[in-house]
């Protein structure tokens, strides 16, 4: 089969000529229907909230400063993930969001 394909083709090259003008046409003219964009954002839309208590426990800041603001922030719609963590005099929590909100309606909700 393919030595047929190639017999035919050595036979006829005008047809393997025009087959391939065609070709290379079509694939010029879709790469100029292509929307050029040069950094796509490809990142998820993500919050990032930062709390400071200096001098403070990290088990002290979890208690009075990162659960409270878990639970304030557990009924933003839209929400995928919620990750934080604390340590010593900081709680840092990132929301990720889906697809659906923008960044402005995402950093007023929070």
């Amino acid at each position: 089969m393919i030595r047929q394909a190639v017999t035919a083709s050595l036979a006829q090259p005008l047809f393997v000529f025009l087959g391939t003008l065609i070709f290379a046409v079509a694939g010029v003219l879709a790469f100029q229907q292509l929307p050029v964009e040069a950094f796509p954002d490809v990142s998820d839309t993500q919050v990032n909230v930062i709390a400071l208590f200096p001098g403070r426990a990290a088990e002290e800041v979890e208690r009075q400063v990162t659960i409270p603001i878990e639970t304030a922030l557990s009924s933003v719609p839209n929400v995928v993930r919620n990750f934080s963590h604390t340590q010593f005099g900081l709680s840092f929590m990132i929301l990720t969001f889906n697809e659906k909100p923008n960044d402005q309606l995402v950093r007023a909700q929070v």
